[in-house]
């Protein structure tokens, strides 16, 4: 099994990095939180990504984390029915580890059905196999915000920005910063700088 890769970075794209590991170019899948994390990498410098090697009938895809946490989070989705490795990276797309492990703590099916291909049963599902698998300290203020921050994504999205684009600019924001109408108003500040 692979559990990491060192090499060093070529290229990276909305979804994937291309490591250079001793002459072999190897497409690596990430999340969006890693692609954030390893955004400071530049091309011919060094990385190391925490993996997990999904073979197919027609091939074998390579996923990549930032850490062994997300890592962790991952392969317990993909030991739920229903959860294949792209829908995990989807799941891990909507949210911090932090959030996601509330919203599982806090039973909220409503805030893991916003990840693209997982419906309500699927998230009941992931719920319940994994409740008492994952602690979430604070879970209770955590899914407030994510609820807040999920309401103001809405909102930008209504006034024409892109969904993705309003979820990068959101996850910017200081967490201290609590208040929906505070939040909202330093996201449209960041978008208006853009």
């Amino acid at each position: 099994m692979i559990e990491f890769v060192r090499g060093k970075l070529v290229s990276r794209t909305d979804d994937s990095l291309v490591v250079d590991l001793g002459g072999f170019g190897m497409r690596i899948f990430v999340s969006k939180f890693s692609l954030t994390h390893f955004s400071a990498v530049v091309p011919g410098q060094e990385i190391m990504v925490f993996c997990q090697l999904r073979l197919r009938e027609d091939g074998a895809d390579l996923y990549g984390f930032y850490n062994q946490d997300e890592l962790r989070i991952f392969r317990l989705l993909n030991t739920i029915s229903g959860v294949g490795p792209k829908s995990a990276i989807s799941i891990l797309n909507i949210a911090s580890l932090e959030e996601l492990v509330s919203a599982i703590s806090e039973k909220r099916a409503d805030l893991l059905t916003s990840a693209s291909g997982v419906g309500r049963k699927t998230a009941e599902r992931i719920i319940l196999e994994l409740s008492g698998r994952v602690v979430a300290p604070r879970a209770d203020e955590v899914v407030k915000k994510m609820e807040i921050d999920q309401d103001i994504v809405e909102t930008l999205v209504g006034l024409g920005y892109r969904k993705d684009e309003a979820q990068r600019v959101i996850s910017k924001i200081d967490a201290s910063v609590q208040d929906i109408n505070s939040r909202l108003k330093l996201a449209l500040k960041i978008l208006a700088k853009r």
